[in-house]
């Protein structure tokens, strides 16, 4: 695609953004500028500092710090894991579908029997995944948007082989949304069981 890909914030707490690759761009000496959290920008080899332990440092907050793609760990004991991983790399996928109006990856980012609900401005829309796929497919051109498009994995969650998670996105399709997904695993795999969203009006 021509486009300019989207971007993803590094962290929920600041307005710096990141490439699609997750890496913080670095500032004009090089170095990654540290975030609002506190945390010690990462050395010329990319690693933030450890301490004397060898763990990397916690924020003033007391949480350690995002990893590359702003996502802070959201395990009941705070450690991040593989299902962590599969979780953001559904999401992403899901990013990437809409980004590049495929409906058929939008599929595959879903489970079949997926649903979603949420607010257009005062309008609830409650319809099955594959309405969705339908507004996806119905867009046409060029689609400016996904030049100034850019989305946060504000958080991730997992209980054993279900999870959620939080995406922010601003410029979909000209609109601010937030959205909350249920994700199931099945036979190894994360894909979205239900979509609840807000559309961000000015309003």
């Amino acid at each position: 695609m021509a486009d300019t890909p989207a971007t993803e914030a590094e962290n929920v707490t600041s307005d710096r953004t990141a490439t699609c690759d997750g890496v913080r761009p670095a500032g004009h000496d090089g170095v990654r500028p540290a975030g609002h959290d506190g945390v010690r920008p990462a050395g010329h080899d990319g690693v933030r500092p450890e301490g004397h332990d060898g763990v990397r440092p916690e924020g003033h907050d007391g949480v350690r710090p995002a990893g590359h793609d702003g996502v802070r760990p959201a395990g009941h004991d705070g450690v991040w894991s593989e299902a962590h991983d599969g979780v953001r790399s559904a999401v992403r996928a899901y990013v990437s579908a809409v980004c590049a109006g495929d409906p058929e990856a939008v599929r595959a980012a879903f489970r079949p029997d997926a649903h979603m609900w949420g607010y257009l401005g005062r309008q609830l829309v409650s319809a099955p995944i594959e309405a969705f796929c339908q507004v996806v497919a119905a867009e046409t051109g060029e689609r400016a948007w996904t030049r100034t498009y850019t989305f946060v994995i504000r958080s991730i969650e997992v209980s054993g082989e279900v999870a959620v998670a939080v995406l922010d996105e601003r410029g979909y399709q000209g609109e601010d949304f937030t959205n909350h997904f249920s994700l199931v695993r099945e036979d190894g795999v994360w894909r979205i069981a239900g979509k609840t969203f807000f559309r961000r009006d000015a309003d």
